[in-house]
């Protein structure tokens, strides 16, 4: 087993983001026509970048995914390539991310790799990191404003604060999913100073100037095309005023892929049972939307276990990731409007925290002679291998993954 030290294993650390981005990067570019909502979020972002306004279907959410996804185009062009290579590196940053935040947050090196092991090959994160979701840039921008902020929180780094803002900035910017948890980061990391004796009045106007002026600067700068075309700011308090009415009021027949988001089934459902669907596009080869059971369901128990221990223990670090995962998930729960699978993404490395944590916490406590760490790491390596050529479109065998084919909801691609 991998010992605990005060510092992050480099090596380690490299290994993971060399296997993620291969797993990502591999037959990623094959499928040279639109899959999945690639055939809105493409033009969608040329229509941005042309006319200074996204496609109808897409002016509801902040800009910054679209100027992303305009941005990889303009450098590698309209094809496969400038759709999918945004997706592939924020996909890949956000496992490194994941592992230096399970460090920060536990201390233990096994817990950090189980961690990012979890989301590198998980079938359902790769899925979508070779797609334009946005999900996963908005992931990686909180993950990389949550790391700073501990590492604020803990260490007091001179550049952390301003640089958990400017992640703080693009996650606003980029979808709207961690209003709550934001502010609970924040919350914490002024507690942890507070514990310090360091939350001092001195401080409040740090947090004003990085954590809100910062933020609310680059937020508006992600609408520039939209100023540009001289519209003002009471205007645009408008605009997203009319924005968060229609997401709000959506409908399922306002989505234009109806049989995805049936057979994504509901956000209760995400976790704790499996759900497999997606396209057949030769013999023998799919690209599938595979949500990682049981996996999911273990994760689930382990944010139990850990809201327990932790607050037991009176340990706020075993506490993170439960309340996380609570802030996002529980707002899926409450709103009444049919929500994507594609969200389940979001609360994912929350969920994978919990489960290295207790995976660990279970060695050290009950059978650290068994070695369940290492056991555990291997079935995770063993099991997602085994889904990966599911989701990224390589040729299976009839025989080995009749087991999940056959209760698979399938589409044949055109």
């Amino acid at each position: 087993m991998l010992h605990c030290n005060d510092s992050v294993n480099f090596k380690v650390l490299l290994a993971i983001l060399i296997v993620s981005a291969c797993l990502r990067l591999w037959g990623a570019f094959d499928i040279t026509g639109y899959t999945g909502d690639e055939s809105f979020h493409v033009p969608s972002a040329i229509s941005l970048g042309q006319y200074g306004t996204p496609l109808s279907s897409n002016w509801t959410h902040p800009p910054a995914g679209a100027l992303i996804l305009l941005g990889t185009i303009t450098l590698f062009g309209d094809n496969p390539v400038g759709w999918r290579i945004g997706g592939i590196v924020f996909g890949t940053v956000s496992v490194g991310l994941l592992y230096l935040v399970a460090f920060r947050l536990y201390r233990n090196e096994m817990a950090a790799l189980l961690a990012a092991t979890l989301l590198a090959m998980d079938p359902f994160h790769i899925y979508f990191s070779r797609t334009t979701f946005m999900e996963i840039p908005v992931l990686c921008f909180f993950l990389m404003f949550l790391y700073f902020m501990l590492e604020y929180a803990e260490d007091g780094s001179r550049w952390s604060l301003p640089l958990a803002g400017v992640a703080l900035g693009l996650t606003a910017a980029t979808k709207s999913y961690f209003v709550c948890s934001m502010l609970l980061v924040i919350g914490y990391a002024w507690w942890k100073k507070w514990q310090q004796k360091d939350g001092q009045a001195t401080h409040v106007l740090d947090f004003l100037c990085y954590l809100l002026c910062l933020p609310v600067a680059i937020y508006l700068l992600s609408y520039y095309h939209w100023f540009g075309r001289g519209f003002t700011l009471q205007e645009f308090f408008q605009m997203r005023g009319d924005a968060l009415w229609t997401l709000r009021n959506i409908t399922i027949d306002s989505f234009e892929n109806k049989w995805f988001l049936e057979v994504g089934g509901q956000p209760w459902e995400w976790f704790v049972k499996p759900i497999v669907f997606g396209y057949q596009f030769e013999t023998n080869r799919y690209l599938l939307e595979i949500n990682n059971f049981p996996i999911r369901l273990f994760s689930l128990f382990s944010l139990i276990a850990l809201t327990v221990h932790g607050w037991r223990r009176r340990l706020a670090p075993l506490l993170v990731p439960p309340i996380l995962f609570a802030s996002v998930y529980l707002l899926f729960l409450l709103l009444n409007r049919p929500m994507s699978s594609s969200s389940a993404l979001v609360v994912l490395p929350f969920a994978y925290l919990a489960l290295a944590r207790a995976v660990v916490l279970l060695e050290e406590q009950y059978c650290r002679a068994c070695r369940l760490s290492l056991i555990a790491l291997v079935l995770i390596v063993f099991w997602e291998a085994y889904l990966y050529p599911l989701a990224t479109g390589r040729v299976v065998s009839d025989f080995l993954y009749s087991p999940i084919l056959s209760s698979t909801k399938i589409m044949r691609m055109q």
